[in-house]
């Protein structure tokens, strides 16, 4: 008797999430629409504003900075230390620019 009346719940439960699943409205929310066709031009002018871009956006590094040794309950731990910068480069992928942001992250690890 209970077991009847679980498959029963699990089968309507499917049921339904299959309904679901068909309806358009989830279907817009999660399909990939076509992507429309452009003309040679705005490529390259996509491209080329993406490359003086790339000099005023920058990218997040994090540098090492230190490391040192911690023993807790007899077990010996390296905590290294890094702070992030932000990086600038230049058209040609060097670095223009580097400037510390003041947030750090520590790694520990056992030794």
């Amino acid at each position: 008797m209970m077991r009847t009346k679980f498959t029963a719940i699990v089968g309507a439960a499917f049921i339904t999430m299959i309904i679901f699943m068909k309806i358009d409205v989830f279907q817009d929310e999660y399909s990939n629409p076509i992507k429309p066709v452009f003309d040679a031009e705005e490529i390259e002018s996509v491209d080329a504003g993406a490359e003086s871009a790339s000099s005023t956006v920058p990218v997040l590094e994090d540098k090492y900075v230190s490391s040192e040794k911690s023993v807790e309950n007899g077990v010996v731990y390296i905590i290294e230390k890094y702070e992030e910068y932000e990086v600038y480069t230049d058209e040609n992928g060097r670095e223009v620019k580097s400037l510390p942001t003041g947030h750090y992250s520590y790694i520990r690890y056992k030794r």
